[in-house]
């Protein structure tokens, strides 16, 4: 009889604060991660969104990234299983960076999706994926800075661009080259 891993929390026990159609989109992208790359998230919060990965993907790394993550459902430890708690600012932990990354979901401070995106391209692979969570009215400098950006660039392939009436999306392009 296979025994439950203790170490990770119920997924259930957690707060969640993506939309079905946002974790939907997290499904699509996260089971394509191989090894040796994957999957960071900027804007770590609770770590529900990092559980989650790891439900859909446990044979890669996750990486949560948040100086004010609120790890109580973690115990406060910085390893658990293969998610991986980095309490530091986006900008401060791309500094030491050195692991290819498959998926790159950028939910920190909405007031600086580009300059993380600035900070973490390079780490992510040809054919990853870059998401950018609540392309939205209520976030209007992410929209600035994904619609002021990825159609000018040849690198980069647009996937999907949520509607305005969407409430809130996740912006998804795929690293080209």
């Amino acid at each position: 009889m296979p025994t439950e891993d203790l170490s990770l929390p119920k997924l259930s026990d957690i707060p969640i604060e993506q939309t079905d159609h946002d974790l939907e989109a997290l499904k699509k992208y996260i089971p394509q991660i191989k090894r040796p790359n994957c999957y960071v998230e900027i804007g770590t919060k609770h770590g529900g969104s990092a559980l989650w990965a790891n439900i859909n993907n446990k044979d890669i790394d996750i990486y949560a990234i948040d100086p004010l993550a609120i790890l109580e459902y973690y115990n406060e430890r910085e390893d658990v299983g293969n998610i991986h708690f980095i309490k530091k600012t986006s900008l401060i932990a791309a500094r030491d960076w050195d692991k290819p990354i498959g998926v790159l979901f950028i939910d920190g401070n909405h007031n600086q999706a580009q300059q993380d995106f600035g900070a973490w391209e390079k780490y992510v692979v040809p054919g990853g994926y870059i998401l950018f969570h609540d392309y939205a009215p209520h976030s209007p400098k992410v929209k600035e800075d994904c619609d002021f950006t990825f159609p000018y660039m040849n690198n980069y392939k647009i996937l999907y661009i949520p509607s305005e009436d969407a409430g809130s999306g996740i912006y998804q392009v795929q690293k080209l080259s």
